[in-house]
């Protein structure tokens, strides 16, 4: 099976290029405080037409490919 998910590009300022589904998504720190960081999920063509759901996928992606717990809020 063909993995869904995986980053494009990382840049200097932090700002993740992401593609999930054939969709790309830039991921950024949006606040970081002492036990959590807070990430912002935006579609890379201001397209917002798209499942919730994908944005869960996300989620789960990120948490099964880092040591920190993603929550979504």
């Amino acid at each position: 099976r063909q993995r869904q998910m995986c980053i494009r590009d990382r840049s200097k300022t932090g700002t993740v290029l992401f593609q999930a589904y054939s969709r790309e998504f830039l991921i950024t720190i949006a606040d970081k405080g002492a036990n959590s960081t807070f990430i912002k999920i935006l579609p890379a063509d201001s397209n917002y037409a798209f499942s919730p759901a994908l944005v869960q996928n996300i989620f789960g992606f990120l948490k099964a490919n880092s040591t920190v717990t993603a929550t979504v809020i």
